[in-house]
């Protein structure tokens, strides 16, 4: 097939993009750099600082590595004439950053929705198919099983099928609901055919792929761009408290980076078996931790490789946007229909901790403790658009 990887660049982009080649597909792979460029602004570093351009980085795969920004309908609807699947992975990606100030919200809102609408109509034009990112971030932490797509309600004596309710805790997971609002009608209205992966965060640093070429895709581990486990792994290694945020009973599902993308690889195919029209939502999360939970196995694993590693619960700078203790059951059958293997969470956290150890003296130690609180929001600094 030929497959658009739209948002190549980063963390997911580029090890899926790897992915899709080694199972034969033809790879476009479109970015603009944006992402670097905004945690350039927020001081944000990433493990390696500067991986290299994208087209040397896929130099010898047969990739075509296009610059252009998606949010471009005109330019969207040229790159995807005559492709199969677009995976739309161009947006602005960090709750956080959608928190630091009112203009880092408009920015985020209407860059997503921007490019997701200027996607929508050129897979509209074009008949391509979409694999579109999502979060489970979107459902917040609802008191009773988040299913996948649709659930059942009975109420005064009548049953109906329902799409399950959203709880978005920041203007990045509310932009996301939107995407999801606008991809199901557009499914309904124009014959779209659409898989809307609501992902829990993606954790690690190694696919099968990545290993092969001895490659490295790009990871943050600040209180911005990083995800927590990384943010862990980063102050063990440095010999940080591992700041736990609040109580630390926050919960979510997580996967690794090579279940993230495998998945999303799959979904690519599978969609091709989809009748047009449809809308399919799954939940591509493999298993699940409370944020304390995470912090004591880390620091297990730095002690047992000579860190000291001692937790520290700080203030909670999402104070107010999340619950801090809370029930947290997640359906995702498909991918264990689909026959994914997950990785074990103890292999993954490990070999994320020796990753971080190997480059521990890259690690930007004023970073590591959190920096911006969602209320009261932090500086303004702007990267524009790109």
């Amino acid at each position: 097939m030929r497959i658009a990887v739209f948002g190549a660049d980063g963390y997911l982009g580029f090890p899926l993009s790897l992915c899709l080649l080694g199972r034969g597909h033809e790879v476009i792979a479109v970015d603009n750099g944006v992402t670097a460029r905004r945690a350039a602004c927020t001081g944000a570093p990433s493990v390696p600082a500067d991986p290299g351009p994208l087209e040397q980085r896929l130099g010898g795969t047969g990739a075509t590595v296009v610059e252009a920004d998606v949010r471009d309908q005109e330019r969207v609807r040229q790159l995807l004439q005559d492709v199969d699947v677009v995976v739309h992975l161009a947006q602005q990606r960090s709750a956080p950053y959608s928190m630091l100030s009112p203009e880092h919200a408009l920015e985020t809102v209407s860059d997503n929705l921007d490019s997701t609408m200027a996607v929508l109509f050129a897979c509209r034009e074009t008949g391509t198919r979409l694999v579109k990112l999502g979060s489970m971030g979107e459902y917040g932490t609802p008191s009773v099983p988040i299913p996948e797509g649709e659930w059942t309600l009975e109420l005064g004596g009548r049953t109906a099928r329902l799409w399950f309710p959203r709880s978005p805790g920041s203007f990045y997971h509310a932009s996301k609901v939107c995407d999801s609002v606008y991809l199901r009608f557009a499914c309904q209205c124009y014959g779209l055919t659409c898989i809307d992966v609501q992902q829990g965060p993606v954790v690690g640093v190694n696919t099968a792929e990545l290993r092969e070429r001895n490659a490295c895709t790009r990871v943050y581990y600040d209180d911005v761009w990083g995800t927590v486990v990384h943010r862990f792994c980063a102050q063990a290694s440095a010999g940080h408290p591992l700041t736990v945020y609040g109580r630390g009973g926050q919960t979510r599902g997580f996967l690794s980076l090579a279940d993230s993308t495998w998945a999303t690889a799959t979904a690519c195919e599978q969609i091709m078996d989809l009748p047009a029209g449809a809308y399919m939502e799954i939940n591509q999360i493999a298993w699940t931790r409370s944020v304390r939970q995470l912090a004591e196995e880390v620091a297990a694993l730095a002690r047992e490789r000579g860190c000291p590693a001692a937790l520290s619960h700080v203030p909670n700078p999402r104070e107010g946007c999340e619950l801090e203790e809370h029930f947290y059951e997640v359906e995702a059958a498909v991918l264990r229909n689909w026959g994914l293997v997950a990785e074990e969470p103890q292999q993954v956290l490990g070999e994320t901790l020796d990753y971080m150890l190997a480059h521990s003296r890259e690690l930007r130690a004023s970073v590591l403790a959190p920096r911006h609180t969602f209320r009261d929001g932090g500086d303004t600094c702007r990267d524009g658009h790109g």
